[in-house]
């Protein structure tokens, strides 16, 4: 059968991609050493941290914690990590990482197969705690563990995210019972109410996206585009831009080793928007944009990375609905895959908003350009999946 123990064998929780967080776990100097106090004191400016990163001498052993652990420790290093170099601007990047904490982060990355740099699951999926865990998961119950700069608008940001994985992934087992069904009794009915329910979940995250542009109640935005363009957004960025790291990336202090060059945070490195896709049947023939999400898998968890190449192994859905000239299950995949561009819709509209309106615009903090901190042109890329999904309606 299709679902074979998925949660265990690929780390999924019941919401999902999203780390599970109940009970919530505390990030404390008995357990993470002085990590834990670089994170307290990450919002301070970026003179007063660096100063503080240098003199850490004690750090978790990576090769002996818990694997919940270390997805906190990967999520609070990458933050460090980035703070250090671009907390104080284009000007004064410090590409050498001090020794204490690169060897922890390197080591962290290359046991737990992480990648070495702020990713999609080190401030969405790792990084999310309930507000109210008598309560139910949605937007407004969770917060952030922590964020780099203190300020709503990255809090925001991220929240959108979490809430998009958590509502989202719970449309997971209906996949995975459609997966079943497809290799078992292949009945309409049965797999028509699945698609129906996944169609719901899929609306949700729908409404969830469009809450990135909500306002407070005096009218500032939850996240602000001018904050996000010029504050937050070089804190997203990778090490692979030569103008700023002209020696490949970043090192690692008495390390000999190659440097870092990983591109930065991209939504293209959420394996639910990539599981969708797949299970829908949508493809994208262009081969800059196929090859763009192709190559954001590596940014991913490694087990998530891994369920993703085992859904595609599985029976078609499309294929199936295309074979059964079924109108109801034709309509409720038909609906899925409007809700998927709604979707895309949505966050290309984002994208104008929070990046292509300030690209033009003199800012000492652009190091991306036009270009999004995932390495590519959204605008372009965002197009080329719109249009792919657009062509899938049937």
């Amino acid at each position: 059968m299709a679902t074979l123990d998925y949660k265990a064998t690929y780390d999924i929780s019941r919401y999902g991609f999203l780390q599970e967080r109940r009970p919530y776990i505390e990030v404390t100097k008995e357990k993470f050493g002085d990590i834990a106090h670089l994170i307290d004191n990450i919002t301070r400016d970026g003179e007063a941290f660096r100063k503080m990163c240098t003199v850490v001498s004690r750090v978790p052993d990576v090769y002996t914690i818990l694997e919940d652990d270390a997805k906190v420790l990967y999520s609070i290093l990458t933050m460090i990590i980035h703070k250090w170099v671009w907390g104080c601007g284009v000007d004064n990047i410090s590409h050498i990482i001090p020794f204490k904490i690169g060897y922890t982060w390197w080591h962290l990355c290359e046991y737990w197969h992480y990648p070495k740099v702020l990713t999609h699951a080190s401030v969405d999926l790792f990084n999310w705690k309930f507000i109210d865990d008598t309560k139910e998961f949605s937007l407004d119950n969770i917060t952030n563990c922590h964020t780099i700069t203190g300020n709503h608008s990255e809090s925001w940001f991220y929240l959108i995210m979490v809430a998009i994985e958590g509502v989202g992934g719970q449309a997971i087992k209906h996949i995975m019972n459609v997966y079943d069904e497809l290799q078992g009794g292949r009945k309409i009915d049965k797999i028509t109410y699945e698609v129906l329910q996944i169609s719901d979940y899929m609306n949700s995250c729908v409404e969830i996206i469009k809450r990135n542009f909500e306002r407070f109640t005096n009218g500032t935005h939850k996240c602000d585009p001018d904050y996000f363009f010029n504050k937050l957004r070089i804190y997203l960025s990778g090490f692979n831009n030569t103008t700023y790291f002209p020696e490949g990336g970043i090192k690692i202090e008495s390390m000999d080793i190659k440097p870092i060059n990983l591109k930065g945070g991209s939504a293209a490195q959420s394996s639910l928007i990539q599981l969708f896709d797949i299970f829908l049947g949508i493809k994208h023939p262009e081969k800059h944009s196929n090859d763009f999400l192709k190559e954001m898998r590596d940014y991913m968890p490694m087990k998530h990375k891994l369920f993703l190449e085992y859904c595609e192994k599985l029976p078609s859905l499309r294929d199936f609905v295309e074979s059964q000239d079924d109108h109801a299950l034709t309509s409720y995949y038909s609906i899925c895959v409007e809700r998927l561009l709604s979707l895309r819709r949505v966050h290309i509209a984002i994208v104008h908003t929070y990046v292509m309106a300030f690209v033009k615009k003199d800012s000492s903090t652009n190091v991306n350009k036009e270009k999004g901190t995932g390495g590519t042109d959204p605008n372009v890329f965002l197009k080329n999946v719109i249009e792919d999904t657009n062509r899938a309606v049937i």
